[in-house]
């Protein structure tokens, strides 16, 4: 696993975490994991499969929004105290589709037929599933909030 520290933390802290790393590697992972909290379950209205092209955003417009949403990050850290931020890795890769709804998933792609195992980005309701599977694994946290599936720890002032 290939860690990387910020230039403030001194060496001997650098030298414990990756001691800890090392104890620790057969829960610290890189590659997505999948967690038994919660399955992303899909109700539908009707069985008509729906048909629809994706909405286009250009490049431009992407790069503008993605700088614009890391700098607002980066105001929300030097406000609010936050003093860790760690990244669940893929949270919505991690949660199952459950066994009778992965046909629901279905879609063609490259003369494929292909359908999601893992719950897919922008069905109506895979963030709300997100964000439970989120709150069941922070119960009985203190000082942690989230932001999707960013666990954000601060120390109270």
């Amino acid at each position: 696993m290939d860690l990387k520290f910020g230039d403030e933390l001194p060496t001997e802290q650098r030298r414990e975490l990756k001691e800890l790393a090392h104890r620790f590697s057969s829960i610290i992972s890189d590659r997505f994991g999948k967690t038994i909290l919660e399955e992303h379950s899909i109700k539908l209205t009707f069985s008509t499969p729906v048909r629809q092209r994706p909405c286009p955003i250009t490049f431009a417009i992407r790069h503008t929004l993605c700088d614009e949403l890391e700098e607002i990050e980066n105001l929300a850290w030097r406000i609010t105290g936050i003093s860790k931020k760690m990244d669940l890795g893929k949270g919505y890769w991690q949660i199952p589709v459950s066994q009778e709804n992965i046909l629901k998933t279905a879609f063609v792609a490259m003369d494929r037929h292909n359908k999601f195992l893992k719950m897919p980005f922008g069905m109506m309701s895979s963030g709300a599933t997100l964000t439970r599977a989120v709150k069941m694994l922070m119960r009985g946290m203190n000082n942690v909030m989230n932001d999707v599936d960013d666990l954000l720890a601060h120390t109270p002032t």
